[in-house]
C-alpha cells in the first residue's frame, strides 16, 4: 500500500496531486496546498487549483480491496477508533450475499462492517485512466 489514502490523484511534472477529471477528455484538475506557480488559482473552499493538459498528466485512482469469507470486497470505510472495516462486495449473486449476511444498499450493491482482523489480502489497487 502507498502512503496516500484512497482517492483520485493526478501525476504531473513529477509530482502527485489530489486531482480530478474535468470530463472534457483534454484536461485534468490538480489541487495544491500552496500556489506553486501563477497558473494556480484559489480553490473554492481552500488551497489552490490548476487545470493541466491531460496529455501531460496521468489520472490515478487508488482503492483498497480485500478478501472476507472467500469473497472480494472493496474497503469503503474505516471505523474510528480503528479496528473495523466497511466493505462493499464486488459480487452480484443475491443468494450468496444473503449467505454472507450482507446488507443491500442499492439494486446491485451489498455491504457489511467487519473486524479488520477477519479480512485477508488487504491491498491498495492503483488504476490509471
Amino acid at each position: 500500500m502507498t502512503d496516500l489514502p484512497d482517492g483520485t490523484y493526478v501525476e504531473w511534472r513529477g509530482r502527485t496531486y489530489r486531482g480530478s477529471d474535468t470530463g472534457d477528455q483534454t484536461t485534468l484538475l490538480v489541487f495544491a496546498e500552496t500556489q506553486e506557480d501563477p497558473e494556480f488559482t484559489p480553490g473554492r473552499v481552500r488551497g489552490w487549483r490548476r487545470t493541466v493538459p491531460a496529455a501531460e498528466a496521468t489520472l490515478v485512482e487508488l482503492t483498497t480491496r480485500c478478501r472476507w469469507q472467500g469473497e472480494v470486497f472493496w474497503v469503503v470505510g474505516r471505523s474510528d477508533p480503528p479496528g473495523r472495516l466497511q466493505l462493499s462486495w464486488t459480487g452480484r449473486d443475491e443468494s450468496r450475499a444473503e449467505q454472507l449476511g450482507l446488507t443491500r444498499v442499492d439494486k446491485f450493491g451489498w455491504e457489511t462492517v467487519v473486524p479488520e482482523a477477519e479480512v485477508d489480502g488487504l491491498e491498495q489497487v492503483r488504476r490509471t485512466g
